[in-house]
């Protein structure tokens, strides 16, 4: 499984703050090289671990498992002055 870093864009504040804007857009972020821990503590003093354990297959080796985030969007905005910062930040909000 891969991923895909999408698009990355830098744009003024269209509300004419000096703030720049970084938009990243239809990222597919993947992460394929985590480990997951055995069930601990669920049911009754752990009663339901074993079973939980074998039915999901726990616990798995990192590049067992996968999560994907398909389609992201992040936008970052960066200024070196916090006041006009946080006047961009509150036209975009008011916008």
């Amino acid at each position: 499984m891969t991923g895909d870093p999408g698009s990355i864009d830098f744009t003024m504040d269209p509300n004419g703050h000096n703030a720049l804007v970084i938009s990243e857009n239809n990222a597919n972020l993947v992460d394929n090289t985590f480990k997951v821990p055995g069930a601990n503590g669920c049911g009754l003093l752990g009663s339901l671990n074993q079973i939980i354990n074998w039915t999901m297959n726990l616990p798995a080796a990192p590049g067992k498992n996968s999560v994907s985030f398909a389609q992201t969007n992040a936008n970052f905005v960066l200024d070196d002055n916090l006041a006009d910062l946080t006047a961009a930040l509150s036209d975009s909000a008011a916008h």
